[in-house]
């Protein structure tokens, strides 16, 4: 999502920040059973962030298919050229 110019880069950087809470969320529970509840949410709140303002920017703005769209018309105008 960072470099795919379909979404603005701070999305990307944000869900990648969400991914590592996620992860660090698994291994800290598998690690320590007795993991307090406060904690789990603690460290769930950057991915929920990140998953909401994902949402929201879907809903609102939508992906930018125009940054495809050239390229597709080029691929498709060259196979029929060449047809």
């Amino acid at each position: 999502m960072y470099k795919s110019g379909f979404f603005p880069r701070a999305l990307g950087v944000l869900l990648m920040i969400g991914c590592a809470s996620y992860v660090v969320e698994v291994g800290a529970t598998y690690l320590s059973p007795q993991f307090d509840s406060a904690g789990v949410v603690l460290l769930a709140m950057p991915a929920a962030i990140a998953e909401l303002a994902f949402t929201v920017w879907l809903l609102v703005k939508g992906a930018r298919p125009e940054a495809d769209t050239e390229f597709t018309t080029a691929q498709i105008s060259g196979r029929a050229a060449t047809a």
